[in-house]
C-alpha cells in the first residue's frame, strides 16, 4: 500500500472518530 493512501485511510479514520466521540457526547450530555 502506497503511504499516501495509507495516510489517507488514517485521517479518515481520525476524523470518523472524532465525529463519533462529539456525537455519543451529545448524546449523553
Amino acid at each position: 500500500m502506497k503511504a499516501r493512501q495509507l495516510r489517507t485511510l488514517l485521517g479518515n479514520a481520525s476524523v470518523s472518530n472524532v465525529v463519533a466521540r462529539h456525537g455519543a457526547a451529545e448524546m449523553f450530555d
